[in-house]
């Protein structure tokens, strides 16, 4: 599993609060299911390796669902963050 960005809520000024990941569960689990199905789609037969790559990756990546920018795009690629501004399916299928 990816990794989540997340944000502390309450707390005061000394600390306390609670991480709350930025993405909700809902979209969690429909960008995973959009993971999913392309990973075991038949796209990637043609290219070998590159399957058990990915699923490699996709643990090693970090994902968020807030971002100022999100106003402006669907969502971007740094390094091992991803920002996914969207949470309609298929186009969140299209953007991961």
């Amino acid at each position: 599993m990816p990794k989540w960005t997340t944000h502390t809520e309450g707390g005061h000024w000394y600390g306390g609060g609670t991480d709350v990941r930025d993405c909700g569960q809902a979209l969690q689990d429909a960008i995973t299911a959009a993971f999913n199905g392309f990973i075991d789609g038949p796209c990637l037969d043609c290219f070998p390796g590159l399957r058990d790559c990915l699923k490699k990756k996709w643990n090693e990546v970090e994902i968020d669902c807030t971002d100022p920018a999100c106003d402006q795009l669907d969502g971007r690629q740094s390094g091992d963050s991803i920002l996914l501004c969207i949470s309609d399916r298929p186009r969140l299928d299209a953007v991961l």
